[in-house]
């Protein structure tokens, strides 16, 4: 039961970070006209530091308390493995899907969602490392 509602509470965060992630993208490409590319790398880094406070205060809250720094150290690491297949499937999509706003966002939903499985596994295992849960 514990780890259904350590999961739910970890998409919670991520949902909170996507927001964060997919506006920032948007706000980039659109508004401000960066590049793709350069805006998902901008938008994916700011979406770590949200991910990594969410996490620490809420879903890993009962695991030792680590520095935030050296907790983003860990978690940046983290996020660059998941970060390899998210932007493959984004790329992808990117080049088979005629050019459009809809393309860019579905793009950017399923390249998100392929790095959440193994963002978790990270997470849960590297960044949070169970085997220092806090005592009660």
């Amino acid at each position: 039961m514990q780890r259904l509602k350590t999961k739910c509470q970890f998409l919670a965060v991520g949902g909170v970070a996507f927001v964060v992630d997919i506006s920032v993208y948007m706000m980039l490409t659109e508004t401000l006209t960066t590049h793709y590319l350069v805006a998902r790398v901008i938008a994916f880094l700011i979406a770590v530091g949200v991910t990594c406070k969410g996490n620490s205060m809420f879903t890993f809250s009962l695991r030792e308390k680590t520095p935030f720094v050296s907790l983003y150290k860990k978690a940046v690491c983290a996020a660059l493995i998941s970060f390899m297949p998210n932007v493959a499937v984004f790329w992808g999509i990117i080049y088979m899907v005629p050019p459009s706003l809809f393309a860019s966002v579905l793009a950017f939903v399923l390249g998100t969602s392929v790095g959440i499985v193994l963002n978790y596994v990270l997470s849960d295992r590297y960044v949070f490392s169970p085997s220092f849960i806090a005592k009660k």
